[in-house]
């Protein structure tokens, strides 16, 4: 009808603005921490979870703190310490002095890591000491089939390494 003279009259649905859509900035902030901390949880324990181990059952096992230097033995008699790839075919003295690399670099990142604070009371610092002192440096996680040559190597080069406290995982009845 342009083209009798007649001009368009707008609708009423034309003469509305629009609001225009905005993103709450403070939601998609909270929504992507919990993201995040779902995806730094679950790559954590998927480290540990993919490497298949099948640990021995033990009824008579107490519950401890797992910290410390972790090493896996598995099933094929590969060794795996902390984060590192699978190691196979090291000789006692490589073993020694990755045992001894891999517990520095712990320590190193224990000291960062560790706060001091001064609202504490003596007690309780003195009693959260006693519970590290007794918790042992090195947790060794052993396949159920793995070789017992293999997991007595690691006792050994953890001596040797300087240390003293080793703890076996097991998996309760």
């Amino acid at each position: 009808m342009a083209w009798m003279g007649f001009r368009h009259r707008p609708s009423l649905f034309s003469i509305r603005s629009k609001p225009e859509p905005d993103i709450s900035l403070i939601a998609l902030i909270d929504l992507l921490l919990v993201v995040l901390m779902f995806v730094l949880v679950t790559s954590t324990l998927s480290k540990w979870s993919q490497l298949g181990l099948n640990l021995a059952s033990s009824r008579a096992g107490t519950e401890i703190a797992r910290t410390g230097l972790r090493v896996a033995v598995l099933r094929d008699g590969s060794i795996r310490i902390g984060d590192t790839q699978a190691l196979s075919g090291l000789d006692a003295g490589a073993l020694v002095k990755a045992f001894i690399e891999a517990r520095q670099t712990l320590n190193a990142k224990n000291d960062v890591n560790a706060t001091v604070d001064p609202s504490k009371p003596d007690h309780i610092k003195q009693s959260e000491a006693a519970m590290r002192a007794k918790a042992p440096s090195m947790m060794i996680y052993a396949d159920r089939l793995a070789p017992h040559g293999a997991v007595v190597r690691v006792m050994d080069a953890a001596r040797q390494a300087g240390i003293e406290r080793v703890g076996l995982v097991t998996q309760k009845d």
